[in-house]
């Protein structure tokens, strides 16, 4: 029957712990341990699916926006650092 439990739940990190948590309070910890382990695998592997997907796309964006408002920069900063203040009167 652990098996049975085991395979229906294989996909959701939240219930393979909700799942090892009762294997604890039935005194089988060696069950448990695998459970709570493979949960930890599962969410682990999820986030860096996650990060790796949506990393490049940031920084990707970040990189255009610098590009596009870079000349801007330049020339809005270049010509308030060449006055001086003898200059401005």
């Amino acid at each position: 029957m652990a098996t049975i439990l085991y395979m229906s739940v294989v996909n959701t990190p939240s219930r393979i712990r909700l799942l090892a948590r009762w294997y604890i309070r039935t005194k089988n910890v060696q069950t448990s341990n695998v459970l709570l382990k493979h949960s930890k695998v599962t969410y682990l592997f999820n986030r860096t699916q996650r990060y790796q997907r949506n990393l490049p796309t940031a920084w990707i964006a970040t990189l255009l926006i610098f590009i596009i408002k870079l000349p801007y920069y330049i020339k809005r900063y270049s010509s308030s650092l060449s006055v001086t203040p003898s200059e401005k009167s």
